[in-house]
């Protein structure tokens, strides 16, 4: 049986940094809320279907292993066969999941940030994640800008009951060699499971700084996010070389 991870036993030091990321407030429904994209430039903004509803799966590739969601945003389902959709991507895998969630609080952003080292297309991202009714979800991606951190992706969907893995729908977002990124999923309400001791803290195109948890508020004016060194939500970044 799964256990929960409550208290955030292992991360008493930035306990202060989190009592109001974790103060359980709702935000609007994704889609009703008209904020901007911060500082810096535009937000690529894209709606992904319902999600949810049994995704297939099919071998990727190449890179570096594993399995392929497609479809909908939702959750991995049977094998069928299906085409991947990422062909030729390199996949790099952040954990992988451990046995534990990370604290389920309402209206959170969990993500991976990532000091890219070369220049990279981001092309999907996948996250394990617990998901007990229903409800609005976001993929998305802040940049690092003058110590402040711009949304620069943010996709929109709903996601179904599951215990698994969840797919963004395909994405075409430029990574910078030297800049920072945090590759994340928006929850209303849900988990993410998190590993304290990942494999290994390299990527093909960088090196995982930290991961990062807060919420209890408005994720498109997330402008502040903390790297919590030495764990990493269990995730997986598809990308390709740059054309």
């Amino acid at each position: 049986m799964l256990k929960q991870y409550v208290g955030l036993t292992n991360l008493r030091w930035v306990s202060g940094l989190l009592l109001m990321a974790c103060s359980g407030a709702y935000v609007k429904e994704v889609g009703d809320i008209t904020g901007s994209g911060g500082q810096g430039g535009g937000v690529i903004t894209t709606h992904a279907g319902s999600g949810g509803a049994g995704a297939t799966t099919a071998q990727a590739g190449q890179g570096t292993g594993g399995t392929v969601s497609t479809g909908g945003g939702g959750t991995g389902g049977g094998e069928q066969g299906v085409p991947p959709t990422c062909e030729g991507c390199t996949v790099d895998v952040l954990g992988p999941a451990d046995e534990v969630l990370f604290a389920e609080k309402h209206s959170t952003v969990s993500a991976n940030i990532v000091a890219v080292a070369s220049e990279r297309v981001l092309r999907k991202i996948e996250a394990t994640l617990q998901i007990t009714k229903r409800t609005s979800a976001a993929w998305v991606v802040y940049e690092e800008v003058d110590g402040q951190y711009v949304l620069r992706v943010d996709q929109a969907t709903k996601l179904d009951p599951s215990d698994g893995v969840f797919s963004s729908e395909p994405l075409e977002f430029p990574l910078q060699a030297g800049h920072r990124y945090a590759f994340g999923v928006y929850l209303n309400v849900g988990a993410c499971y998190e590993n304290d001791a990942p494999e290994s803290n390299e990527l093909s195109f960088g090196n995982v700084v930290g991961m990062s948890f807060g919420g209890g508020g408005d994720y498109h004016e997330t402008h502040e996010l903390v790297a919590i060194f030495g764990s990493q939500f269990a995730m997986r970044l598809f990308t390709s070389a740059p054309e």
